[in-house]
């Protein structure tokens, strides 16, 4: 009887071995497995005008098509990767074949144009945030209409005229409503002379603020992405969405106490020209268009484009993007007057 029992509990051991064998078997098989498996390195994309994405395929080697070759086209590819551009507005997808398997990867291009790069386009404004101006003028003119794009902004115009010196001072209050391109034509005479001033501005979403959403990546990728859909919804060129981005950065915070990453600047809204610099990058990889940082003082200096010389490190110009055949240094800094680069042709 005891002799049954030993046998009993060998023959079970043996199995229980067998099993945990064959288990761990499966588990290594299904690792290797996972480990091997092909993947894009993307599975959507976006592409502003002028820029370019680039997919590649992590493990192994495929062959590559696209649908909608009147909206991006190939510019480069190999078995390992793929690098297109667009050609106008709309969507494609791009298919990977490898292994046995189909991967895709989806792109949209977000404009047809890339714009006046390198021209500052005007003053930016935060939605929601009121800008104030007040001046005056002389006797001899006078602010006699203006004229605006109503769904875009409520402008108010306060009068104080002082009947001694003759001088009216005016208050100009400008609230923007949504996101886009704005233009403010004041009328006045000068004189009997009618005169008109255009004045531009860039209506542009804010620094949100942290007592609402989480600091994830996921939120801050979804705030990026939202800011970009708004501006171009409103058919803002990618030079003005660039311009525009430039701008709103500058509307946080300067701190040398603040965040060092994009991230960290969006949800503190407070940062040096090194989180300014790279949410910048953040956005021009979420557009597609090509973008380096870099702080290095010994780099030698570019001239503006009055012919000054501009020193990186000194002037905070450490962004440099490629748009049009051109290289420009911007300077994505909180609380910076926004000044778009430097032209090294």
């Amino acid at each position: 009887m005891n002799n049954n029992r030993k046998l009993a509990r060998l023959i079970s051991s043996v199995l229980l071995v067998l099993v945990f064998s064959a288990l761990g078997l499966v588990l290594q098989t299904s690792i290797a497995e996972a480990k091997g498996t092909p993947t894009l390195s993307s599975k959507s994309v976006t592409i502003a005008f002028g820029g370019k994405q680039t997919i590649k395929l992590r493990k192994g080697k495929g062959k590559w098509s696209i649908e909608g070759d009147d909206i991006i086209r190939i510019t480069k590819q190999t078995k390992t990767q793929i690098t297109v551009t667009p050609v106008k507005k709309g969507t494609a997808s791009i298919t990977c074949r490898t292994g046995g398997k189909t991967l895709q990867c989806k792109v949209k291009v977000l404009n047809n144009k890339i714009g006046n790069a390198g021209e500052d386009l005007g003053y930016a404004l935060v939605i929601g945030k009121p800008l104030s101006v007040e001046y005056t003028i002389p006797k001899d003119v006078s602010l006699e209409s203006t004229e605006y794009d109503k769904t875009m902004a409520k402008v108010t115009v306060r009068k104080d005229p002082d009947k001694k010196t003759g001088i009216t001072s005016i208050k100009l209050t400008i609230k923007p409503l949504k996101p886009g391109r704005f233009t403010l034509t004041l009328n006045y005479l000068d004189g009997s002379e009618p005169q008109t001033i255009k004045v531009p501005y860039a209506f542009i979403n804010g620094f949100r603020g942290k007592e609402k959403i989480s600091r994830t990546s996921a939120n801050y990728r979804k705030w990026r992405k939202k800011t970009i859909s708004t501006m171009v919804s409103a058919d803002m060129s990618t030079w003005e969405i660039i311009d525009a981005i430039g701008k709103l950065i500058s509307t946080g915070k300067y701190s040398s106490n603040g965040g060092v990453t994009g991230i960290q600047l969006w949800y503190g809204g407070n940062g040096t020209c090194i989180s300014g610099a790279k949410m910048m990058k953040d956005f021009m990889d979420d557009l597609g268009v090509p973008c380096t940082v870099h702080f290095a003082g010994k780099d030698s200096p570019a001239k503006d484009i009055y012919g000054y010389k501009i020193y990186y490190a000194v002037q905070h110009k450490n962004v440099r993007v490629r748009l049009g055949g051109k290289r420009y240094e911007l300077n994505p800094q909180p609380e910076a007057t926004w000044p778009i680069g430097t032209v090294k042709r």
